[in-house]
């Protein structure tokens, strides 16, 4: 019998979710459409780019200082009742993803199933796709690790969770 890994690694970090909200909100007029040159721009796909933001930075660096890991931090915007297709992420090879609303709608894997999360690492060389079409806007922090496999993350997590707990 074949067992496969989850492709999804839940944990808490304490990220304040209030300062990025808040700092995503303030730049929410000036997202633009994402673009990935193996398909169309995704007009209810949404990312921050070349701002001065200076909570992302900091949650970022915090992050990479407890961790040891170095990626690129962004903020993202999936529009209420829209859906982001199956997809891979372009050269990357996974990501810590933070959820900066309640009531978001899971992300689902072609090969796993769904998954609900407030902060996890994300396979993201695995097709998966957030079926949107219930929920308001999704809003979410994430960092993009290019040179670092997801078990490579995931023990840089469990290592910074053992050293953390009470």
């Amino acid at each position: 019998e074949l067992i496969t890994m989850s492709p999804i690694y839940q944990f808490i970090y304490p990220f304040n979710t209030y300062t990025l909200l808040t700092e995503l909100e303030y730049y929410r007029n000036e997202f633009k459409a994402y673009k990935d040159v193996r398909y169309d721009a995704l007009d209810n796909w949404k990312v921050l780019r070349d701002k001065p933001l200076r909570s992302l930075a900091k949650q970022y660096h915090k992050f990479c200082n407890d961790t040891g890991l170095q990626g690129k931090p962004r903020y993202y915007i999936l529009d209420g009742n829209s859906m982001l297709p199956p997809h891979v992420d372009l050269n990357t090879e996974c990501s810590i993803n933070h959820l900066l609303l309640g009531n978001a709608a899971p992300i689902t894997y072609t090969n796993h199933g769904e998954f609900k999360y407030k902060t996890a690492l994300i396979n993201t060389k695995e097709e998966h796709s957030v079926n949107n079409t219930e929920h308001g806007d999704r809003y979410l922090f994430k960092i993009s690790f290019f040179d670092y496999t997801f078990e490579e993350v995931k023990e840089k997590i469990l290592a910074y969770e053992a050293k953390t707990k009470v």
